[in-house]
This record gives structure tokens, sequence and C-alpha cells, in this order.
């Protein structure tokens, strides 16, 4: 019965860091592009709007 606790747990605790890794690839990604249109010279209001729909997930 303990194994069957501590499996569940360990289980549970995967789930987290692999939602983790994916919210943070989604973040790295969008400062990438980000970036790009920084450096071809992109203005502010261009940048904010191209990162308001970053925290809506496309499902």
């Amino acid at each position: 019965m303990a194994a069957d606790g501590l499996w569940r747990r360990i289980l549970a605790r995967v789930r987290e860091a692999s939602w983790a890794l994916d919210a943070n690839d989604g973040i790295i990604g969008i400062a990438g592009i980000l970036q790009g249109f920084a450096s071809a010279g992109a203005g502010d209001r261009l940048l904010i709007f191209a990162a308001s729909p970053a925290p809506w997930p496309v499902r």
C-alpha cells in the first residue's frame, strides 16, 4: 500500500514537470520571435501587439 501512494506522488510530480517544460518552451519561443522583431527595428506598439496573444495557448 505504501508503494502505491509513493507511485502516485511520483506520477503527479512528473505531470507537473512536463507541464512546466511545455510552458517554458512557449515562453522562450515567443521571446525569440519578439527579439527578432525588435532587432529588425519594430516599434514598441508592434512588439506589444505581437506579444499580447502569448498568454492564451492555441488548442
